[in-house]
């Protein structure tokens, strides 16, 4: 006499595959069919799980551009700003009240003028520069 039991353990609910399992076990008492039975189940796990890999990995994707695009905003938002406050003959950009929309002032006149000794440290700078990439 052959007695075969299975045991579950912890809480929680068995996934499909598991009840389909059982569910053979049960009803198939045949061996030849049973064994063909429970490859079909274990075949169709294995679909299952790469479904739901693929649909995850998608999901992975997905967030991916997502946050991409947010850094890509905050970066250009952060630009503009460098920019308003850095140049612009005077015009200057500091964030509002109102969200996306910044307030712009005007500098006045003593800040646009520029110290010569520092364009020409500037000039130099730039034509050592250009001298390097060029290879001369």
């Amino acid at each position: 006499m052959k007695i075969e039991f299975e045991k579950q353990f912890g809480k929680g609910t068995d996934p499909w595959y598991a009840k389909a399992e059982r569910w053979v076990k049960k009803k198939f008492r045949n061996p030849y069919l049973q064994h063909l039975a429970l490859g079909f189940v274990a075949w169709l796990k294995e679909i299952w799980i790469e479904g739901k890999i693929k649909m995850e990995m998608s999901s992975v994707d997905k967030q991916v551009e997502d946050l991409h695009e947010l850094w890509d905003e905050e970066e250009s938002n952060k630009r503009m700003d460098v920019i308003g406050q850095n140049g612009n003959l005077g015009i200057h950009y500091s964030k509002s009240e109102v969200d996306g929309l910044n307030d712009m002032s005007i500098g006045r006149v003593e800040e646009l003028q520029w110290d010569i000794e520092e364009m020409k440290k500037a000039i130099v700078d730039a034509a050592d520069d250009y001298d390097k990439y060029v290879g001369g």
